[in-house]
């Protein structure tokens, strides 16, 4: 359905897709004040200036809790879904951007979240991102 989808001008391609998605990422970061998560932003977006790049970890169990509570799943149905989803994200990084999403040098900084509270995490990225971007002069000594 993918090849007559492009071949009679349905849908376009997955490559015309990755350049659109592209497009926007780097439109969005070059204009400011966004948060963009996911789809590559941290490699489309590594040679600007005024970015900040985090990646959010934690234990598979912890994940698991997460996605019970917010998606009303079992714990096969959230392990499967985290699952399926690490995959995929993966695969998108590593075929479309040759690069391997555990690479610890494509972030800025890398969270785990299991020691820490979703306040606390805010206030790390917070305060990281006034550092590097907002106010550099202000954390100078």
């Amino acid at each position: 359905s993918e090849f007559f989808g492009e071949l009679f001008g349905v849908a376009p391609s997955k490559m015309k897709l990755l350049h659109k998605t592209t497009e926007t990422i780097l439109r969005l970061a070059e204009f400011g004040n966004v948060i963009i998560v996911g789809r590559a932003s941290n490699v489309i977006t590594a040679n600007l200036k005024n970015v900040f790049h985090v990646r959010l970890v934690a234990p598979l169990y912890d994940r698991v809790e997460n996605c019970k509570q917010l998606y009303r799943m079992t714990k096969k149905e959230a392990e499967e879904f985290i699952n399926h989803e690490d995959k995929e994200r993966k695969e998108y990084l590593k075929n479309y951007f040759h690069r391997d999403i555990e690479n610890p040098l494509l972030y800025h900084i890398v969270v785990n979240t299991h020691f820490h509270t979703f306040d606390e995490v805010a206030q790390i990225i917070g305060r990281m991102v006034m550092k590097k971007i907002i106010a550099p002069s202000m954390f100078t000594e």
